[in-house]
């Protein structure tokens, strides 16, 4: 089973890309603290939304929004030269964006304001 949930604020606007196809998709991070004892850390993860997610997000989340998205991992590789490339990526499958207090609740202590 391929299942990822994931709640963190997104780092920069995120801007739609249609294609030709008539599909759009939007490609964004999210960045996410977490804590350990008494030492703080970031990870970013990269993300990808389609279609109605993908115009959800754009339409109403900016830099620093919070959400939590629910999806599928995705790998991929690619040649640099002599050396291959992986990417990790979630597929965005749905959004929950709630700049509610029930939202940050229970995120605020991975926050860092």
């Amino acid at each position: 089973m391929n299942k990822v949930s994931i709640t963190g604020k997104l780092t920069k606007d995120p801007k739609l890309f249609p294609l030709k196809s008539e599909n759009k998709v939007v490609n964004f991070s999210i960045s996410v603290e977490s804590t350990f004892k008494t030492s703080k850390r970031t990870d970013y993860f990269n993300l990808t939304a389609w279609g109605e997610n993908a115009e959800y997000i754009c339409k109403n989340m900016v830099k620093g929004s919070v959400a939590n998205f629910q999806g599928k991992l995705e790998s991929h590789s690619f040649k640099k030269g002599e050396l291959t490339q992986y990417i990790t990526k979630v597929v965005v499958q749905k959004v929950n964006f709630e700049n509610n207090k029930e939202l940050l609740e229970s995120v605020k202590d991975d926050l860092p304001w």
